[in-house]
């Protein structure tokens, strides 16, 4: 989140060094001390040097990196460090973000979804598509420890994919670095200043927040955007070098007992030069209010993290950052209030929010964590866009009776889906069970069904020159649903030990949940898909599949009107391939207005629930 200035401020007193050398016999370029790295903060850097190389031919949704590609550019980066004989000791990612962060997170989401409000505007008719394939992206080091290049202004318009951390951490974890990744119950950024602290490490973020930590005297900071490759001396050696800043130096050679007080100075007067800063920070606080002010900003850079004493109890090293983060509320004494952030969909932002989709799956799931760690009256919230901006919606969790009945109910409609789809690939079985649960999310919430068409390019990438809002509403609605099993997957292996071993539901439910595929493989990109010519051609086949899988787990309204909707179709030559150039009769008149789920009685969401912003 940053001290703006603060590192500009502290540029022409940081040391350029040499991190490692690509010889480890060089005697000349010794290794610099061990790295820990922001995890969640190279994410987000790798991220943008994917997008800044894609080719301009690309239009801004096809050029967002794939999650594959994102959690393999973290490998090669970490790769090449450790080729450079850089030792890297931690990868920390967060697991919880502290009350006094909500805001600033709230304002984030607000801003991405207003920047895709502003995209969906400009795109109102859909987005051409690319007009000749590029192929798959050739990640090299050289983009990803490139900082000059800078990313396409048609590529700004669309915030990130919504899933790229935890897809980073599903690489990682199948990776032989999977021993130095931790996800912490606090900040990353807490965690990495506390062995820069107690072992003298350099930590590797983005954030200008740690050099306000106490890292000790040999604690440092490196920036992602001030490191780069380049060739040295004599013998021409391959190295990595960066500009290190050591806080505690930086404090000496400016004559301030502390850096933190000079990190203060800045933060709090956004017009002061840095002299005048330094100068201020050399001298003792006199006001009551500015010591109290002091003190509070000094509460937010502790290396002992309040919530170090659940390290230990909380195993929540295999959780996305988000499912972590609620567990750790509901581990936390005292909580009133439970706050589930989910991430930004790319969809449409003037339709119904694509989270609707799964709302009954991710209650069951929050039902199962709550219940089982005794919070009693606390208060559940989910947070997602709803209309034209993010708010909170009051969670009904199911009693004891209603997870029963739904866990039966969820074991036959997924051993349904396993026994119609057995014999075809695990990710595009479950990707067909995804859309055969939106599709019946449409018929219960009395709408029109997407398009054949818009149902085929979702599910195989088939090509057209629009891209239509139908189908990237449809896709984000499939994604919706497909992260809200592994919700529900993460939290039952997460509450496995605490469930009754005789609920009828549980071991039928995981062995079918355990199958579900990682990110990159449930989640392909676009592009991806349609390099799969195996179900691409064959549309009766795909949709045959799909109302199969409707039929079996009884939802027989739906099939009825996919095939009036083939039907209607086959002597239709007015919808685009895309589905880009119809609108439903509710779109037309304008009233498909913001509804919320209304899946089953234990589900719905109340009337009188509680929206609002934090």
């Amino acid at each position: 989140m940053g001290i703006p200035r603060l590192t500009s401020y502290c540029l022409p007193y940081s040391d350029s060094s040499i991190l490692g050398c690509g010889d480890s016999k060089c005697s000349l370029h010794k290794t610099h001390s061990a790295l820990v790295i922001d995890g969640p903060g190279l994410a987000h850097h790798l991220y943008y040097r994917l997008l800044a190389s894609q080719p301009t031919t690309l239009n801004a949704i096809d050029a967002q990196p794939s999650y594959e590609e994102i959690g393999r550019a973290f490998i090669i980066y970490l790769r090449e460090l450790q080729e450079h004989n850089i030792s890297v000791i931690r990868v920390y990612f967060d697991g919880y973000l502290p009350f006094s962060k909500r805001a600033t997170r709230q304002s984030r989401l607000n801003a991405s979804l207003s920047l895709l409000k502003t995209f969906q505007a400009y795109h109102s008719h859909g987005i051409r598509s690319w007009e000749n394939f590029p192929g798959p992206h050739h990640i090299t080091t050289e983009v990803l420890f490139e900082t000059t290049s800078r990313i396409p202004d048609k590529f700004k318009g669309l915030p990130p994919t919504p899933f790229f951390v935890p897809a980073v951490l599903d690489a990682l974890c199948a990776s032989d670095y999977a021993d130095i990744v931790e996800i912490v119950p606090g900040e990353a950024d807490s965690y990495c200043a506390r062995i820069a602290n107690v072992v003298g490490a350099t930590v590797l973020t983005g954030d200008s927040d740690l050099l306000a930590y106490d890292l000790g005297l040999d604690g440092a900071v490196i920036f992602f955007n001030q490191i780069e490759k380049k060739t040295v001396g004599k013998k021409s050696c391959a190295v990595i070098s960066a500009q290190t800043f050591c806080p505690s130096s930086i404090a000496k050679r400016l004559g301030v007992t502390e850096f933190s007080r000079l990190a203060f100075e800045v933060k709090s007067d956004p017009f002061i030069t840095f002299l005048e800063a330094s100068k201020r920070a050399q001298k003792e606080i006199q006001e009551v209010t500015k010591q109290a002010l002091y003190e509070k900003f000094l509460g937010e850079y502790l290396t002992e993290d309040s919530l170090s004493s659940l390290e230990e109890s909380l195993k929540v090293h295999h959780l996305d950052p988000r499912v972590a983060e609620l567990a750790v509320q509901c581990a936390s004494q005292g909580q009133e209030e439970l706050q589930m952030y989910l991430p930004l969909l790319i969809d449409d932002p003037s339709r119904v929010s694509a989270w609707n989709v799964g709302w009954d799956l991710r209650c069951f799931s929050y039902s199962l964590l709550s219940s089982n760690n005794s919070l009693g009256e606390s208060k559940l919230y989910e947070y997602s866009r709803r209309g034209g901006r993010i708010v909170g919606y009051k969670v009904s969790k199911m009693t004891k009776n209603q997870q029963l009945e739904y866990g039966d109910s969820l074991r036959r409609r997924l051993g349904a889906m396993k026994t119609c789809l057995e014999d075809i690939p695990v990710a595009f079985a479950w990707r067909i069970c995804a859309m055969s649960e939106t599709l019946s999310w449409y018929v219960e919430d009395g709408r029109a069904l997407p398009a054949n068409q818009a149902i085929m390019a979702v599910l195989t990438g088939i090509v057209s020159e629009t891209l239509g809002w139908e189908t990237i509403q449809l896709s984000a609605q499939v994604e919706g649903a497909l992260y809200s099993y592994r919700i529900l997957k993460q939290i039952l292996g997460y509450t496995w030990e605490d469930l009754p071993a005789i609920t009828p539901w549980k071991s039928e439910v995981w062995e079918l949940l355990e199958i579900l595929p990682s990110l990159d493989q449930m989640l392909p990109s676009h592009l991806s898909l349609s390099e799969d010519s195996a179900y691409r051609s064959n549309r009766d086949m795909v949709l045959g599949l799909i109302k199969t899988t409707l039929t079996e787990s009884n939802q027989l309204t739906a099939v009825a009107l996919l095939s009036e909707r083939e039907e209607v179709d086959k002597v239709s030559s007015q919808v685009d391939v895309y589905g880009s150039t119809k609108k439903s009769k509710k779109q037309k008149n304008g009233s498909e207005k913001e509804t919320v789920p209304t899946k089953a009685a234990s589900t719905k969401r109340p009337d009188n629930c509680i929206a609002y912003l934090a």
